[in-house]
This record gives structure tokens, C-alpha cells and sequence, in this order.
């Protein structure tokens, strides 16, 4: 579908598609399929969320392991 995409395109792309859905002259077909593509593009931004937070929990966790090891000293 969006082929890698930005983060910040992709959640343009779901604002598109929210205000096209708000619009009242779309057909039931038209309604489900944007709402389908909205669905797919939550779920890529949830897990580029997901591994952004992952990696702040690594370089978190080497912080707290450097900063321990220069007490230690």
C-alpha cells in the first residue's frame, strides 16, 4: 500500500481519508474501502511507533548502563 512511506506521510494520508469519510457524497463502497485503508495505515504507523519507542528503550538502557559504569569508577 505505502510504500515506505515517512511516518508523518502516512498520517497525512489518514487525514485525507478521515475528511474524504466526513464528506456526505460518498457511496457505502467508497466509505469501506478508505475506511480499510485508514485501518492498514494505523497499523503501519502503530508499528513504526512501536520500534521507535523500542529503540528508545535500548539507548535508555545503555545510558543507564554507561552512566552506572562511570559511578562505579
Amino acid at each position: 500500500m505505502s510504500q515506505t512511506k515517512s511516518f508523518e506521510a502516512q498520517l497525512k494520508d489518514i487525514e485525507v481519508i478521515a475528511n474524504k469519510m466526513e464528506s456526505k457524497d460518498l457511496d457505502l463502497a467508497s466509505s469501506i474501502k478508505l475506511y480499510e485503508e485508514g485501518v492498514a495505515l494505523v497499523q503501519e504507523c502503530q508499528k513504526t511507533l512501536q520500534n521507535a519507542e523500542l529503540t528508545i528503550d535500548k539507548l535508555n538502557e545503555k545510558m543507564t548502563k554507561v552512566t552506572q559504569e562511570d559511578e562505579a569508577q
